[in-house]
Formats: structure tokens, C-alpha cells, sequence
């Protein structure tokens, strides 16, 4: 996440859907994060220095304005409150795929992959255009992990790669991809489909949304 300190925050209470003038609640000074993965973006800002001048509620939603170090104008119009202790915390999670659909970006939790298991010998199979050579496999790196991203929403679980190798028909953005690892600890065979490549770089990340059937 991109993490920025902020002057002269005011909190205002949010209803959405519901236009009211209100005073401000909080007032104060912090650091704001904010980031991007696939089609979800992170919002948190933290009061270190804060001043109520109303009960604040966590669960309950609301919007804000301040300025950065340079002082430029910064603001967030829907967060939820997500704790008081030790520091007024609020967050928020855009799933940009549905428009309005958005969740409370807890204050324990980050944009960093959750590692559950330890991977190895990392394969994506590829289908051929033509259907006559069946499909193929392409070793994508010999170190890598089972992941879980609990800041998402929906939660994604996938696959994280280390010195990755990766195909050029896997850009960030590239969607259902299969991959086939070993878990290290049983020797079982790991296989995820409809995956999108989330990032590229000295890792990759893969990820798809957890679906309750």
C-alpha cells in the first residue's frame, strides 16, 4: 500500500444514498493507505492524533477530508469504522467489478498474500488451439505457496510464485489459468483453475474468488 501522512482531518458521519449537511465528529491527523489488486481497492486511515466531538461507532460508516504534507486536498467519501483502540481506524474495500459493492478493510488486516502452504514444482497446463494435442504443461518456478487474501472481496485464494518464469501469454490480467504444484509438507498434488494473474514481478501472484456452494 501507498502510505501518506495527513493534516487537518475532519470525519463526518455517511449515509449513503442520503444527502444531510452534518458537523463534523472526529477531528485530527494520521496516515492514510490506500492500494489496488485485480479489481478491488484499499482505503485505511488512522488517527495517531485525534479530537471527538460525537460518539464514533465502529461498524458504522463514514466520510472524510484532510490534506497531504504537500497540501493538496485528499478525501474518501464512504468508510466504515473498524476501530478506536488504540487509534481511530476506518477502512474500506471497492470491489470495482460490481459497482457499490464494497466491505470494511479491517485495521489487523494488509494487502499482503496470507502463505498456508509451501509449494513446489509450480506448472500451469495450457490448452492447445487445437484440440487434436490435447494440452501441455509450462514450469512456471520451483518455489512457491498456497496463498489467501483476506484484505479482498470476495476473499481470493491462489498461488504465489518465487523467480518466477513465466509464458508470455501470462500478462497481469490474464484470466483461466490453471495451475498444478506439490505441496512440500504431503507430496499431494495441488491443482487451482480459474485463476488471474494479479502481479508480476520477483513473485507472481495468481488468484481466484472463494465461492461458498
Amino acid at each position: 500500500m501507498e502510505i501518506r501522512r495527513v493534516t487537518d482531518v475532519q470525519i463526518f458521519p455517511y449515509y449513503a444514498g442520503v444527502f444531510a449537511d452534518v458537523p463534523p465528529v472526529m477531528v485530527g491527523e494520521g496516515m492514510f493507505s490506500s492500494g489496488q489488486m485485480m479489481n478491488n481497492q484499499f482505503l485505511r486511515l488512522e488517527l495517531t492524533q485525534a479530537k471527538a466531538s460525537a460518539d464514533i461507532h465502529v461498524g458504522a460508516t463514514y466520510s472524510w477530508t484532510g490534506k497531504t504534507t504537500q497540501g493538496d486536498q485528499t478525501n474518501s467519501h464512504w468508510m466504515f469504522c473498524t476501530g478506536l483502540d488504540p487509534h481511530p481506524t476506518f477502512g474500506v474495500i471497492f470491489d470495482w467489478s460490481h459497482p457499490g459493492r464494497v466491505a470494511p478493510l479491517l485495521s489487523t488486516v494488509d494487502d499482503a498474500p496470507v502463505k498456508l502452504e509451501a509449494l513446489s514444482q509450480v506448472h500451469a497446463i495450457l490448452k492447445s488451439p487445437n484440440p487434436a494435442y490435447g494440452h501441455s504443461q509450462a514450469k512456471l518456478g520451483d518455489q512457491g505457496w498456497l496463498v489467501m487474501m483476506p484484505a479482498m472481496f470476495p476473499v481470493c485464494i491462489g498461488v504465489l510464485i518465487e523467480d518466477p518464469t513465466l509464458p508470455a501469454c501470462f500478462p497481469e490480467g490474464s484470466k483461466d489459468i490453471t495451475l498444478v504444484a506439490k505441496s512440500k509438507r504431503t507430496l499431494q498434488t495441488i491443482m487451482l483453475d480459474t485463476l488471474s494473474c494479479a502481479k508480476v514481478g520477483e513473485t507472481a501472484l495468481f488468484l481466484t474468488p472463494v465461492e461458498q456452494k
